[in-house]
């Protein structure tokens, strides 16, 4: 595809992405106010802790989760079993040794759009900015429905039309933005592959906002969040 570099050049400038975020300062005191020191089990996000209802104990997949889970560990007296993975997982390792990080829970390496998770593990599915970066989404998002329980969460947390903002540089493949009538569409440079959420799944519900006040919201920036409750009969 015209516009974006070669995939395994990419993949190998992704650690640098997290480099810079782990020496930034900034970035460190905006965690602080929220309570948040990297090494260190915080509270989960509060958009995915009301999605745990009256569960005493739930399973979360942060799929695509970068060198670090950055969705929390703890909620009030829930016990949360959060399983971070990535692609890339094995390098990110070396970063977070080189930084001195702790990771509270490891993260493991898996193909989002082949995970080897079993069917009907996860109480909540979450996947913030990384379905952009996938070379098939449509399989990815299959994954995450197969892997969550029924009456679980699959929750898409997305910048809009990252893509295009990127100039379709590093793994910023696709392009994803809510219409006008609730749904959520993913578009290439090209649009030869364009596709609707609703064509996977016609239970999700998509809104444009701004979700959490912390890291992901300093500069004002809204996010694309797509949300589905899975039945019984998928």
């Amino acid at each position: 595809m015209k516009g974006i570099v070669d995939r395994s050049k990419a993949l190998r400038l992704v650690p640098t992405y997290w480099k810079w975020f782990f020496s930034n300062e900034e970035i460190k005191k905006i965690f602080a106010k929220e309570g948040i020191v990297l090494g260190h089990p915080f509270q989960l996000r509060p958009y995915l802790g009301v999605l745990i209802e009256d569960k005493k104990e739930v399973n979360i997949a942060d799929i695509g989760s970068g060198a670090i889970t950055l969705i929390g560990h703890i909620w009030k007296d829930v016990k949360v079993n959060v399983f971070p993975s990535d692609i890339m997982a094995n390098e990110f390792k070396k970063i977070l040794t080189k930084f001195n990080i702790s990771s509270i829970v490891p993260v493991e390496e898996q193909d989002m759009s082949k995970l080897t998770y079993k069917d009907n593990f996860f109480d909540i599915v979450y996947c913030s900015n990384a379905l952009d970066h996938t070379l098939n989404p449509i399989l990815a998002i299959k994954e995450m429905i197969r892997i969550c329980k029924p009456e679980g969460y699959v929750y898409l947390r997305h910048a809009r039309n990252e893509g295009k903002r990127e100039k379709y540089g590093h793994l910023h493949r696709w392009n994803i933005c809510p219409t006008i009538e609730g749904d959520c569409l993913f578009w290439e440079l090209e649009r030869k592959n364009d596709f609707l959420l609703s064509s996977i799944n016609s239970n999700f519900i998509t809104e444009y906002k701004k979700d959490w006040d912390g890291y992901n919201g300093w500069d004002g920036e809204m996010r694309v969040i797509s949300i589905l409750k899975k039945e019984h009969n998928e």
